[in-house]
């Protein structure tokens, strides 16, 4: 949790996530939840990441299962249910993100 103790309102921003295994390791399964709500004016260097559309103003769920197929190369399979605060709809998007670690 976070809070922009410079704002007077729409200040705080919340992100908690889950992950059961590691998919870095080789035949590793992962799988994954976060849920992330920052308002407006929140502090929010703290929990953006490139993958979340909304970087404020906004709330939403990530799901995601994650597979090792060795020491190198893993996979991860990410859906994102989020809404902007003044949208009247959730925005769906399906990522994959294939990784190398040497």
């Amino acid at each position: 949790m976070v809070r922009n103790l410079g704002a007077d309102q729409d200040r705080d921003g919340e992100r908690f996530s889950v992950v059961l295994g590691d998919r870095r390791l080789p035949r590793g399964w992962e799988f994954g939840l976060a849920d992330q709500r920052i308002q407006r004016d929140a502090v929010m260097a703290a929990f953006n990441s490139d993958e979340w559309w909304f970087h404020s103003w906004a709330h939403g769920i990530m799901p995601w299962i994650g597979y090792g197929f060795d020491a190198t190369w893993n996979m991860r399979l990410a859906y994102f249910h989020e809404q902007l605060d003044v949208a009247p709809r959730h925005t769906d998007t399906l990522l994959v993100d294939l990784g190398a670690r040497w």
